[in-house]
């Protein structure tokens, strides 16, 4: 019986132990990607805006970079007065959205040269963009991770952990 009870217990511990363990693990491996976009005009006078883009990982773990795409479009201003966070990186994605631009452009690949984030790097870089006469300028940062198979297969089946990063906002015309 005093075995039995010992097993029982030492079952429970062991669990408890597995389970803290695949935590551990989780929080170890698992990304976690920061963006900002930051928009400036070069000037009252210019049609240059400076974009200033940064990616940090937040993470303990070293993120492998799927892509990192930078969309820029500009609208007219809407009767409604109001204005969406959505921004299409896609043509697909486009058709999600009442809110047409201007003209279409496709998302451009950014920091094409990085591989991965290591655990608190903190990519800074600034883009120019000419303003082509729209009265808004919406524009949005997406970063995708690459992960292995054996993360991927853990991800749709146990941890549930983000595979994609979004920051997207407006500017108008100083």
């Amino acid at each position: 019986m005093e075995w039995k009870i010992s097993l029982d217990v030492l079952a429970i511990l062991g669990a408890l132990f597995l389970g803290w363990l695949a935590i551990w693990i989780y929080r170890k491996t698992s990304a976690l990607i920061e963006l900002r976009l930051s928009p400036v005009w070069a000037s009252r006078t210019d049609d240059i805006a400076i974009l200033k883009i940064e990616v940090i990982n937040r993470s303990k773990a070293t993120v492998k970079k799927g892509h990192i795409l930078l969309q820029i479009l500009e609208f007219d201003a809407p009767e409604s007065g109001e204005l969406s966070e959505f921004i299409p990186f896609t043509e697909k994605a486009r058709q999600l959205t009442a809110q047409q631009p201007r003209s279409w452009r496709e998302a451009t690949k950014v920091l094409e040269t990085t591989i991965h984030l290591l655990p608190g790097e903190h990519i800074v870089v600034e883009r120019l963009y000419k303003w082509q006469g729209g009265e808004l300028i919406q524009y949005g940062l997406q970063f995708r991770a690459k992960f292995n198979a054996l993360w991927r297969f853990l991800n749709a089946t146990i941890f549930k952990s983000m595979e994609q990063w979004t920051t997207t906002g407006w500017f108008g015309l100083p």
